[in-house]
């Protein structure tokens, strides 16, 4: 009777040697290994090592998938979540400063999230689109003041003494046709404010504010610089008035110096 020694493998059953990672080890474990060629630990080691040095230790769990192409949805609403675009539209919460509608944020919500843009991206956005509008609408304002003040001035200059009673008068035919100050803006906006001026002095001219009649000056009529050195020209050539004023009538000389006060753009109060 043949003796074996103790420990061997049974004659026609020789030992299978257990893989380096375990004999217990899951079969898909078993097909990663064999794919990967590892047949030592120290070179998945190796490898995870070489992995972590590109990563990062820090970045561990952080990866993400990139998309497999332009029309990968799953992949790119996967990448624009990471990066923090929000579920829907709504739910960026764009606010608009007190009294602005929000008919903009409305309009621009969509937009911004099929362009994947993050919450804080879009805040950053409609902060500055605030920002720089405001700050537009303020040049704006500044611009139309400016234009405004500077079209008084002119009109100051070519009317004279004459600009409150001209204007005083266009205010009164203005109300007499029930204009609002809405009308007036919306006007002004199309006409110019100079343009609006002398339009309401023709209306209050025609409503009989400023009548000339009969080549006299009436009391209350204050004329513009032209219109002061044009009457001027025109009593130089009126020869019963030059004897009146030469003789030292009295209206021939107060209308004489009123004439001059207008020519100076200056009130005549004699």
């Amino acid at each position: 009777m043949t003796t074996e020694p103790e420990g061997s493998a049974p004659a026609g059953n020789p030992a299978t040697e257990a893989p380096w990672y375990g004999a217990d080890a899951p079969s898909e474990l078993n097909g990663f290994v064999e794919l990967k060629g590892w047949e030592k630990p120290d070179q998945a080691i190796e490898s995870y090592r070489n992995l972590e040095t590109l990563l990062g230790a820090d970045k561990a769990g952080r990866a993400v998938v990139w998309p497999k192409d332009a029309n990968d949805a799953e992949g790119w609403k996967a990448i624009h979540s990471r990066l923090g675009v929000p579920e829907s539209p709504e739910d960026y919460g764009l606010k608009v400063a007190e009294g602005e509608s929000d008919a903009f944020v409305k309009a621009a919500a969509p937009v911004l999230h099929k362009l994947g843009l993050s919450k804080a991206q879009a805040e950053g956005l409609n902060n500055f689109l605030e920002e720089y509008t405001g700050g537009l609408n303020k040049s704006n304002a500044e611009a139309v003041t400016a234009k405004t003040t500077q079209a008084v001035e002119a009109l100051k200059s070519e009317w004279g003494a004459a600009y409150d009673e001209r204007i005083e008068a266009g205010q009164k035919a203005v109300r007499s046709m029930g204009l609002s100050e809405a009308d007036l803006e919306q006007m002004e906006a199309a006409m110019g404010t100079a343009q609006l001026f002398k339009f309401m002095h023709k209306m209050g001219s025609k409503l009989g504010e400023a009548a000339f009649v009969d080549g006299g000056v009436p009391p209350s009529q204050t004329f513009t610089p032209d219109a002061a050195r044009a009457r001027l020209q025109e009593l130089q050539k009126d020869k019963t008035w030059l004897d009146k004023y030469a003789t030292g009538d009295s209206d021939a000389i107060r209308e004489k110096n009123r004439l001059d006060h207008a020519v100076l753009g200056l009130a005549f109060n004699g």
